[in-house]
């Protein structure tokens, strides 16, 4: 598992999203090359009536990322497929896009639906057979190469239009070159030996995805949703640690309109600990801002030797699995939570609510 720089990986995955849903729904070509790249068995031919394209969120997803949702229709059945557009393997994010293409198919409103990992060459050789989770790989050389043969077929706008894109996602595939390419300095070795420690003392927290951010270095280390228990009465929840800040969190989305009202109703819950609530922005502009659970864990540094911060990181590891603990045993209690998300009467008193965090 290497880690990513984020904001770099994410603003290429979205210009790729951008350019293969404007493209799906706008030219029967390319879809029907899709279709096939995706669809292998696929016998019919391909003439399409209708597309329509949906940027779908996917509420599991650590940054609150997107796939697109496509329905195909050609006349006598429809098609679909959950594209996934990510340079990195994570496994719990293809069984979900796997379950969602598997549900469209399950509606009645598709005949045929496959979940699509769209990622780099390089990507796709590290993950092999049953591990990769998704029903089909289209690599992003490939439609690269799609686009650069229609562009020499074409003229006037559309030829200059798909010269544009060829070099919009080869630039987003530099990007992704030019992170896995960039010298470990010793991090490598880190999220190595910290994984597994996780692995090792604390089976119960499984590892999703490990990043490093490219402008400060701050190392954030996200847990598989299965992690947590999914309750009907609660949004999505996703559990990080955040290392040089020394944090680990539980993040709640949608639930931070009020979190002076809530940090009141959550206070018996938190009687005996040391866990404090603090903001969380939105998952998109324009969504309402999250609440953090948070515990105070060791500062670790990501970027340097595993060995020298072992003992540090078992206290990290003893601390996250604490919390992850507690807050599985509390359902009881949590379903009462939800009356006080929206904004009610200010409380007095101290609560426990931390407003010096600054955590993403």
């Amino acid at each position: 598992m290497r880690p990513t720089t984020a904001h770099q990986m994410r603003y290429a995955e979205n210009a790729i999203e951008q350019c293969l849903a404007e493209n799906l729904q706008c030219c029967n070509g390319f879809t029907g090359w899709f279709i096939r790249q995706s669809l292998r068995n696929f016998q019919m031919d391909i003439a399409i009536e209708r597309t329509t394209v949906e940027r779908v969120r996917d509420d599991g997803d650590a940054d609150g990322g997107h796939n697109l949702r496509v329905v195909v229709d050609l006349g006598l059945i429809k098609l679909g497929l959950l594209i996934a557009i990510r340079f990195g393997h994570r496994p719990a994010l293809a069984r979900r896009a796997k379950e969602a293409a598997a549900q469209m198919a399950a509606s009645g409103k598709v005949a045929i639906a496959a979940s699509v990992w769209l990622t780099t060459p390089a990507a796709a050789v590290e993950v092999e057979g049953s591990e990769l989770g998704y029903d089909q790989v289209v690599t992003l050389d490939a439609v690269i190469k799609e686009l650069r043969d229609e562009a020499a077929c074409a003229a006037y706008e559309l030829k200059r239009r798909r010269e544009f894109q060829v070099e919009v996602l080869e630039a987003a595939a530099r990007s992704a070159a030019a992170d896995s390419a960039a010298p470990a300095h010793g991090r490598d070795a880190f999220w190595k030996g910290y994984i597994a420690l996780i692995t090792d003392r604390a089976p119960a927290l499984g590892v999703e995805e490990a990043r490093l951010s490219s402008d400060s270095g701050r190392g954030l280390l996200i847990f598989d949703p299965d992690t947590l228990p999914r309750w009907s009465f609660m949004p999505a929840v996703r559990m990080a640690h955040h290392l040089r800040e020394g944090i680990a969190s539980i993040l709640i989305h949608d639930w931070g309109e009020d979190i002076e009202g809530l940090a009141s109703v959550m206070q018996p819950a938190m009687d005996g600990t040391r866990y404090h609530l603090t903001l969380a922005p939105g998952r998109f502009p324009g969504a309402k801002p999250g609440v953090m659970i948070v515990a105070e864990t060791p500062p670790l540094d990501p970027s340097g030797a595993f060995e020298g911060q072992r003992r540090a990181a078992l206290r990290c590891v003893s601390e996250i699995d604490a919390l992850r603990g507690w807050f599985a045993g509390r359902m009881g209690v949590a379903r009462y939570w939800p009356d006080f998300v929206t904004p009610t009467s200010a409380t007095e008193g101290p609560t426990r609510v931390r407003r010096d965090l600054k955590l993403g």
